[in-house]
């Protein structure tokens, strides 16, 4: 996707490509991504500095892939932080 590919575009590419949406982008956070358009969506947010990313996935790595194994194939949202990691069924929200 393009560098300035605006977040609508790229929620509906994550969806349609069965992919989880990886980001920094607070915009993601926004309500409009909670509507019922993107409740396929899986996303993992992060909201710890980017140059530390890989390192916080690394040290939360199993934790990310038990739960989206838990979910059985239902929507996810992770919020990834520098001392915490939230997971949201979207299914229930």
């Amino acid at each position: 996707m393009a560098a300035d590919a605006k977040d609508p575009v790229v929620a509906e590419a994550a969806m349609q490509s069965d992919r989880i949406l990886i980001s920094w982008d607070k915009d993601f956070n926004h309500q409009r991504f909670l509507k019922e358009r993107y409740r396929e969506l899986n996303r993992i947010g992060f909201s710890c500095p980017e140059p530390h990313g890989a390192t916080r996935l690394d040290e939360v790595i199993d934790l990310v892939e038990f739960a989206f194994e838990r979910a059985n194939g239902l929507p996810l949202a992770l919020k990834i932080a520098s001392d915490k990691v939230l997971v949201r069924d979207k299914v229930r929200l």
